[in-house]
């Protein structure tokens, strides 16, 4: 645990930069790639053409996917609703899936910036528990922040989560929870002064 600590402490600055510049890159860019040379195969990978994936890539991510997953446990209200009004300002049917909003991109740019600061995979499993409630709380109140601004501009004051249903029933046959991140399955819309819109207070 000292030596964790003396590493942390080391790599801590340059581990925020790399999540500052990945940030950076997709907020010019609107994407971040979640799939870059030396990860998972792309699922496109034509049968005939399998390579080996070594146990690092593999680890990565797995401690990805976890950390994406803790912070839609937690945030999944506020990006549903930031989701429904970035398709609504951007007029496309869905965010992209390397969106730099989307939870599992986040997640692929702090793990990525821990790797690129030379910090290792143990250490971020000895901290895996303070790190998951750290980013998922961060992750609600940036969604929560910027579903305030965009409502404070008019921009889809109330959320109906009807069209995610629809989606939903037309490819899972009817199941519409993971579809809509955890938003009421009756499709009635969400105001921003109401029991859930963009402000989460009243939602424990």
């Amino acid at each position: 645990r000292r030596d964790l600590v003396l590493d942390l402490q080391k790599a801590a600055p340059f581990w925020q930069q790399g999540m500052i510049s990945m940030l950076r890159s997709g907020l010019t860019s609107g994407m971040v790639s979640a799939s870059r040379p030396g990860d998972l195969p792309h699922p496109s990978t034509r049968s005939g053409s399998l390579s080996l994936v070594d146990d690092d890539t593999i680890e990565h991510e797995i401690l990805s996917s976890r950390l994406a997953l803790a912070m839609m446990d937690r945030a999944s209200w506020e990006f549903t609703d930031l989701r429904s009004r970035m398709i609504s300002l951007e007029r496309h049917d869905e965010l992209d899936a390397n969106d730099v909003l989307r939870p599992h991109v986040l997640a692929r740019i702090v793990t990525s910036a821990w790797q690129g600061a030379a910090l290792k995979h143990e250490t971020w499993r000895m901290l895996q528990d303070v790190l998951h409630d750290e980013f998922a709380h961060f992750a609600e109140e940036a969604y929560h922040d910027t579903n305030r601004w965009l409502v404070q501009q008019r921009v889809l004051p109330e959320v109906d989560l009807r069209p995610f249903i629809r989606r939903s029933r037309n490819t899972q046959g009817g199941s519409t929870a993971g579809v809509i991140g955890g938003g009421s399955e009756s499709g009635a819309p969400r105001t921003a002064s109401g029991g859930g819109g963009y402000g989460g207070s009243t939602r424990s």
